[in-house]
């Protein structure tokens, strides 16, 4: 269970900054569409990060669960203010 934790570790953080990457890096397209499908990917580990971590009540694995949910709800809540002040 341990492994599976540094896993969806892993792969939130991959898809985090391959999402903020091609966010920052292309126009409107096909990559925003990877843009997203990677954000939604990452989103979904890091659950799962905190799920496992809850699951095998490790109080640091845990907070730093809890910490990636946090940053992903931040971030969602910013590109969707940021929508709002597109024309």
């Amino acid at each position: 269970m341990k492994v599976l934790w540094m896993v969806l570790l892993a792969l939130s953080l991959l898809c985090g900054v391959a999402s903020a990457w091609l966010l920052l890096t292309s126009g409107a397209g096909a990559r925003m569409l990877a843009a997203a499908q990677l954000f939604v990917a990452g989103a979904l580990a890091s659950l799962g990060c905190a799920g496992v971590a809850a699951v095998l009540e490790d109080h640091r694995n845990q907070r730093l669960g809890l910490v990636l949910v946090a940053a992903y709800a931040l971030a969602l809540g910013a590109f969707l203010l940021s929508m709002g002040n597109v024309r």
